[in-house]
Parts: structure tokens; sequence; C-alpha cells
């Protein structure tokens, strides 16, 4: 299988996942979605409250500063952090929260309703939500690597190579879910890509080419068009984000 045949299946087999698990998948997304509704409802503190919700109660006790590799700015006489911006309160503007809600509910009515299409998973127009979800779910596999192997980040970030490391946690975690024939000659390929690529490869669908999707392989129900969307993990990584601890267990 060459590179253009291994990237294909990545796609076809990514789109499938966020249709084989709508049934799963809809009741998350109606909790999430009434989660985000309650808090934007209320706006005393909503930009805090939200980000709090989804960001600080699950990394209340990370190394802030070594993490966001917090530094002094000469011009603004005080400490900033450099790494995971978009993880900061200050991001959390009401554009920002905007999208994210528009993003939640069209997660929740693809999965809820009988919904056939895509259109509204696209991420060209979403920039704040796809780097959001990139650096979340970076922090967060990080977190669970330091849990697993009891090491602090200090330890972690002097150790040779991290980022193929997250590589290979990323594969260890994410080959045994496939149910696919051919998942092993497409994770086996996951292993050989960067960092950044490998994150893009689970978060984000690449559609090259407009085809029609078929129910079976035969009738066809409509077409996806060319262009970059939400992959099933990018959409239940989201909806988790927005989800109480014991309901994201």
């Amino acid at each position: 299988m060459n590179s253009n045949d291994i990237k294909s299946h990545f796609m076809y087999h990514s789109i499938e996942y966020i249709f084989d698990f709508k049934g799963i998948i809809a009741p998350i997304a109606e909790k999430s979605h009434l989660n985000f509704d309650l808090k934007f409802s209320n706006p005393v503190n909503r930009q805090s409250r939200l980000h709090y919700f989804a960001i600080g109660h699950t990394f209340k006790n990370i190394e802030t500063e070594e993490i966001f590799e917090v530094s002094f700015i000469e011009e603004l006489k005080a400490k900033q952090p450099t790494k995971f911006l978009s993880l900061q309160l200050k991001r959390f503007d009401q554009s920002f929260i905007d999208e994210l809600k528009s993003v939640i509910n069209n997660i929740r009515n693809i999965n809820s309703h009988y919904i056939h299409e895509l259109e509204s998973l696209k991420t060209d127009s979403i920039p704040n939500t796809v780097q959001f979800l990139k650096e979340s779910f970076e922090l967060a596999i990080i977190q669970i690597y330091l849990k697993e192997y009891d090491i602090t980040y200090d330890q972690f970030i002097k150790k040779n190579n991290t980022d193929h490391i997250l590589v290979e946690f990323l594969y260890s975690k994410f080959k045994e879910q496939q149910y696919k024939d051919d998942s092993v000659v497409l994770w086996d390929h996951f292993r050989t890509l960067s960092k950044d690529k490998a994150i893009d490869a689970l978060l984000f669908i690449e559609v090259e080419n407009d085809f029609k999707w078929k129910l079976f392989n035969e009738h066809e129900v409509f077409t996806i068009t060319s262009g970059k969307y939400l992959s099933f993990y990018a959409c239940l990584f989201l909806l988790s984000m927005f989800l109480y601890r014991s309901e994201a267990n």
C-alpha cells in the first residue's frame, strides 16, 4: 500500500467512525451541549467559568510554569506563558466562546438527528477551535503519559526525542481501538509521522476530492466535498471537555 493509498484509507475510515458511532456519541453530545448552554446562559463571569470548566478543573494540578514555558517579558514587566497559548484565559473571549458554542451544537445535531452530512464539521470557519483542539489534546496526552509513568514534566522533557515518545504513546493508545482489517498497515504508517502530523491525523480528516458516500458500498447517500473536517476523535475529545468528571468517565 503506497502513501496515497494509506492517506485515502485513513480518510475513509475516519469518516466511517463518525457514522458508525453516532448512536454512542449522541447522548454524550446532548449532555455536553446542555452543560455548555447552562454555563453560557449566565453572563456573569461567563469567560472565566467556561474556561475553568473546559481547562481549569482538568489541568489544575499541572506544573504550570514549566509546561506553559512561562517567561519574563521585559516589555510587559511581567511573566507570560509562551506555549499552549490558546488554552489561556484571555483567549476565551466572546468570539471564541461563540465559535465553540456553534461547534458543539453542530456536533450534537449531526449525532443526535438524522443529518447525513459533514459540512458543519469543516474547519475553515473555526480556526480558533482548531488550535484549541490541537493544544488541549497534546497537553492531555502529556498529562496522561506523566501519570502513567509517574514522572514529572521536568523529567519528561529531559528525555531524548520527546516528540517521538508521544507519537509512540498515541500509537499504543489508539491502535487497539481500530476494527478494520487493514488497520495494521495504517497504524504502522502512523508511527512514522511527526508529533504534529500524528495529532492532525487523529483530530482531522483531509478530503482532497469530492466523492460520493455510499451506504453498504452500494447506495449513494450524499456527496462529501473536499476540505478539512473534525474527526470522530476531535468531536469526542471536545465534547468531553464540557462534561463533569463523572460524566466524562
